[in-house]
């Protein structure tokens, strides 16, 4: 109702102002008058419970400033839904992780705010978020695009996110400088952008759906163990999933000493603590159980897919976010962002689309 009221008096002040002066004349000073005390009207009005309308977003311009002397901490928690699009070398995969009925923790580090201006800050922000990546963007049905026969040639083309039997795990951290709009009090709803340098791990599988072709391996097996299994690391070599100085170092070695000892069945039990490794009925049903145990030949299944092992660092990231004023003891907050890079030959774009709220301890 209030908000229909400034609406009416500022249509009606208007009115009042072009029906008094003639059409062929200059605007005398009223117009300015009559403006000014239109705004000096909005600024002092109140909603019902006597709160300033313009303080109930942007926090009171008098109010006292209560701020982090030092800095604060951000406990509380996160939903997230995350994706990673992996793409180079004429593949890509698009892996998800949708955590709606799971939050997770959140302990972001703030330091101490500097304002610019009445309506400009900048903080530094130290941001952490680990994921778990168990569903993949494929077609609905991916052979049917290349039916001739098919009827609905759109459908066929959908995307939908589903569990395909890859797996990744992995964590990043981020520290950037961050400028909001916002005013400087605990009140004050903010807009905020930030660039800056992040650390991340990232080891698991993917599925690009051109060279992983399942039938190979399972024919491959019935050959001599000891040469298919360097085969294997060879592959695994060159297609850069072997890294020493920016992969997992446990991964990398086994997957370069396959056929040593029981370096596969090892494999096996890493990823399978890691929760990557999903069991596949077909290979176990095809594959050569009398050179390999049911482990062995599950992680198998999990190398004829196209493995990720990643370790990077003072890659480029950002986060664009909007910011509550303190409900009570709480803020929330909506934010999307996460790094981008490029290693070994592949571009990988993460996007942490989260929600969070948050008790702020200041120091």
């Amino acid at each position: 109702m209030l908000y229909t009221k400034i609406l009416i008096s500022f249509l009606f002040f208007n009115r009042s102002i072009f029906s008094q002066d003639p059409p062929n004349e200059k605007p005398k000073e009223k117009p300015k008058e009559i403006q000014e005390q239109l705004q000096t009207w909005i600024a002092g009005a109140k909603d019902e419970n006597g709160t300033p309308i313009q303080d109930f977003f942007f926090g009171s311009s008098s109010a006292k400033r209560k701020m982090p002397k030092y800095f604060s901490i951000y406990p509380g928690f996160n939903v997230e839904e995350i994706t990673v699009d992996i793409s180079g070398k004429g593949n890509e995969a698009i892996m998800s992780q949708v955590t709606s009925n799971k939050p997770s923790w959140l302990f972001d580090l703030k330091s101490k705010e500097f304002q610019i201006s009445e309506w400009i800050g900048v903080h530094l922000l130290v941001h952490n978020s680990d994921f778990y990546l168990d569903k993949q963007v494929v077609q609905e049905d991916p052979y049917a695009a290349s039916d001739p026969f098919s009827e609905d040639k759109k459908s066929s083309n959908k995307r939908t996110s589903r569990d395909v039997g890859t797996r990744m795990n992995g964590n990043y951290s981020m520290a950037m400088p961050v400028i909001y709009v916002g005013r400087d009090n605990e009140d004050s709803w903010r807009f905020g952008l930030g660039f800056g340098p992040a650390n991340v791990r990232l080891t698991g599988t993917a599925d690009f759906f051109k060279s992983s072709d399942i039938f190979t391996y399972t024919e491959g097996m019935y050959a001599n163990r000891t040469d298919y299994l360097n085969q294997l690391s060879m592959m695994q070599f060159y297609n850069g999933n072997i890294n020493f100085r920016e992969g997992d170092p446990v991964v990398s070695y086994l997957l370069a000493n396959l056929s040593q000892g029981n370096n596969l069945e090892l494999l096996g039990l890493y990823y399978a603590s890691k929760g990557l490794l999903n069991v596949d009925p077909f290979l176990l049903f095809f594959g050569d159980r009398t050179k390999y145990s049911d482990l062995e030949l599950v992680t198998l299944n999990s190398l004829a897919r196209s493995q990720v092992n990643v370790h990077a660092t003072s890659v480029f990231s950002y986060m664009i976010f909007i910011e509550t004023g303190k409900l009570g003891f709480v803020k929330f907050r909506l934010a999307l962002g996460g790094p981008i890079f490029k290693q070994q030959g592949y571009t990988y774009e993460f996007r942490n689309l989260q929600f969070s709220a948050y008790m702020p301890i200041e120091f």
